[in-house]
């Protein structure tokens, strides 16, 4: 089983795959993975769940998953750990809660974006991310990083929802 690690406070990626990814995979950071594009099952800790457009997915650390591409996948990753939490100016109920349930949740292998409006807006989130990473424009660093927090709330409002 492949583990992997991150040593700065976020990494995103975009990746493209038309192939199955049967590897399992473990990690000792937060992993959200939103589909842009294509459909698939997605394996989470001996679970399955189909995957669609729009579905945006957590990963904790020492979960075990694996993607099985059926169509074509626009994969956006986002890695972080807890320097990236800590580091914001959350308040510290706010932070201790948010860490508990990004944490916590690695029993959820379906889609946890549950309110209406977050469905709409973290498509139009990710692809500002993206458009900031491609044309670097001033102040591209700052903007990526409030994105990455907004992400990391949105992801914390909906699966205390579930």
């Amino acid at each position: 089983m492949k583990k992997e690690d991150t040593q700065t406070p976020y990494e995103i990626t975009f990746i493209t795959s038309n192939a199955c990814s049967k590897f399992e995979q473990r990690h000792n950071f937060i992993e959200l993975i939103f589909i842009r594009s294509g459909t698939g099952k997605h394996y989470l800790n001996h679970s399955e769940c189909d995957y669609y457009p729009g579905h945006l997915f957590l990963i904790t650390p020492e979960d075990t998953h694996h993607f099985e591409v059926e169509n074509q996948t626009d994969f956006f990753f986002l890695r972080f750990n807890n320097i990236q939490i800590e580091k914001n100016n959350f308040s510290r109920q706010n932070l201790q809660g948010l860490e508990y349930i990004l944490k916590n949740a690695s029993h959820i292998n379906e889609c946890i974006l549950k309110n209406v409006f977050d469905k709409g807006f973290v498509p139009w989130v990710i692809e500002a991310i993206y458009k900031e990473q491609t044309v670097k424009d001033l102040y591209t660093e700052d903007m990526v990083h409030e994105m990455v927090n907004t992400m990391l709330i949105i992801a914390a409002r909906n699966i205390a929802k579930l």
